[in-house]
């Protein structure tokens, strides 16, 4: 399982809370970092926060569900925010 999240305390609840059930869960904190992971590990579950740092204009989580979906499309994402998204446009980009 691969967690995308730019904040490092919710990564390590969920390793915290699945690691004991034998899921191998890795970490990356942006988009770059996600897709190596994906090349690299080929995980069946994704957990992304679509609410990425904007640390720079490539590390949208709603840019990084797109490439998830184009790239790997049998790949299984549960997408969680912190953000006021409206619904349209978590279906436009899901």
């Amino acid at each position: 399982m691969l967690v995308v999240d730019d904040e490092e305390p919710y990564f390590l609840a969920v390793r915290d809370l699945l690691s004991p059930k034998d899921f191998e869960v890795v970490w990356a904190m942006n988009r770059v970092k996600a897709i190596d992971q994906m090349e690299r590990r080929r995980p069946d579950l994704v957990v992304l926060d679509l609410r990425l740092s904007d640390r720079s204009d490539d590390e949208s989580g709603i840019e990084l569900l797109q490439e998830l979906r184009s790239k790997w499309t049998n790949v299984q994402v549960i997408v969680f925010t912190r953000w006021d998204m409206p619904p349209d446009k978590v279906v436009e980009c899901i």
